[in-house]
């Protein structure tokens, strides 16, 4: 599927860097088995929709990129799928309670030329449009990034697509749904026309035409991982100032123990975060330079500690089988293999309604995860090392 420079899942990343544009331009792209695998499970999401909702609701479809040859999903995939057909489904419940669905759109092309913004247009997964009202759903099959469907730029930015003119984006409701079932997140957010209409005009423009100048400044932010990595000049040049903050201190003979607020310490340690990520982003794009041709002078990619296997693990069963009856060897048969009972997740996979089962919930327990930094700013609830709190599930009401 093509993408525009300025995608809608690339808009965040220009609103927060308009020279992060130009730059990417440099890079070459790349893809990974999870970013095929997403792929895969989008077009498998949206061929069944057309195919189980064609005949009851008004559907058009870039069939260009539907396909009903799909590998053999896993048990884990299917439930990831169905999962997305739950929501979809219960959203045109919704929907049909309170509005008249007039319209929906899978995987089809939405853009922003009305709104002079031509480079904005991307494959939208699901759009519905009602009365007043539209929905728009982003399937994310990602668990390493949670996504919110709070002011989701992409999202957003779909939305605007849809539309043709300003009026209709003030007269129109929209709602964002993110679905993402690998970290049990399905959350929706609703924008008024107004402001969606206020953040194309005073965000999403002025970013897009500044960014669309040869020399727009590039500003170092989270988006940085994603975009050119250590070769930013600009991300470099912050990087370095923020390794002299940290630094600092300790020239003028400074000691932890000499720092009198807490406050100063949590700064300097969200300042060295900064510096560690680069540190470990260069020492990956120097090992990437190693793996080709270009080499890097001074270094050099050497083999890591691996772990043995079996070169043909059929053939070896049925060997190590045959010298276990030997009295040689001096182990038996019942020594080749292992046994493990599955884990709460895997047996949640065996069937679609097992986390509802209660009979099924009352034989497993979360415990506390291990304590790990977070800053204020994070939604989970902080670890109290009280008595009350450490004991909470032995005291008896």
């Amino acid at each position: 599927m093509r993408h525009n420079e300025c995608s809608p899942s690339q808009v965040a990343r220009i609103i927060a860097c308009p020279g992060s544009r130009r730059l990417l331009r440099q890079k070459a792209k790349s893809t990974n088995e999870y970013a095929e695998e997403g792929t895969m499970l989008h077009g498998v999401v949206a061929y069944k929709i057309l195919e189980n909702y064609s005949n009851e609701y008004p559907i058009v479809a870039d069939t260009s990129i539907l396909t009903e040859e799909f590998p053999e999903l896993t048990r884990e995939q299917n439930t990831t799928v169905e999962e997305c057909l739950d929501y979809f489904e219960a959203l045109l419940r919704e929907l049909n309670l309170t509005t008249t669905i007039n319209q929906i759109y899978i995987e089809v092309l939405t853009d922003l030329y009305w709104a002079d913004l031509p480079e904005c247009g991307g494959h939208s997964d699901i759009v519905i449009e009602s009365e007043g009202r539209l929905d728009i759903i982003d399937w994310k099959f990602g668990q390493g990034v949670f996504v919110d469907s709070i002011d989701n730029v992409q999202a957003k930015t779909y939305a605007l697509g849809c539309f043709d003119n300003i009026e209709t984006v003030h007269n129109t409701t929209t709602y964002t749904h993110i679905v993402q079932p690998r970290l049990d997140n399905m959350s929706a957010f609703r924008i008024p026309g107004i402001a969606l209409a206020s953040w194309l005009e005073n965000v999403l423009k002025p970013a897009i035409l500044k960014s669309r100048e040869a020399d727009a400044n590039c500003i170092p932010s989270e988006f940085c991982k994603w975009c050119v990595g250590v070769t930013c000049k600009a991300r470099a040049d912050s990087v370095r100032q923020t390794a002299a903050n940290v630094f600092e201190p300790y020239a003028k003979g400074k000691t932890i123990q000499d720092f009198e607020k807490l406050e100063d310490l949590a700064y300097l340690l969200e300042q060295a975060k900064v510096v560690d990520t680069f540190i470990k982003e260069l020492g990956a794009t120097i090992l990437s330079r190693c793996m080709t041709n270009e080499g890097f002078p001074g270094y050099k990619a050497v083999p890591g500690r691996s772990i043995r296997g079996w070169k043909d693990p059929i053939q070896a069963e049925k060997t190590m089988n045959v010298l276990a009856e030997n009295p040689e060897y001096g182990f038996e048969f019942e020594d080749l293999y292992t046994t493990k009972f599955i884990t709460v997740a895997q047996a949640e996979k065996l069937c679609k309604s097992m986390k509802k089962v209660d009979i099924f919930k009352a034989l497993w327990y979360k415990p506390q995860g291990k304590a790990v930094l977070a800053p204020d700013s994070d939604p989970r609830p902080p670890i109290s090392l009280d008595a009350q709190n450490v004991f909470k599930d032995f005291i008896q009401e």
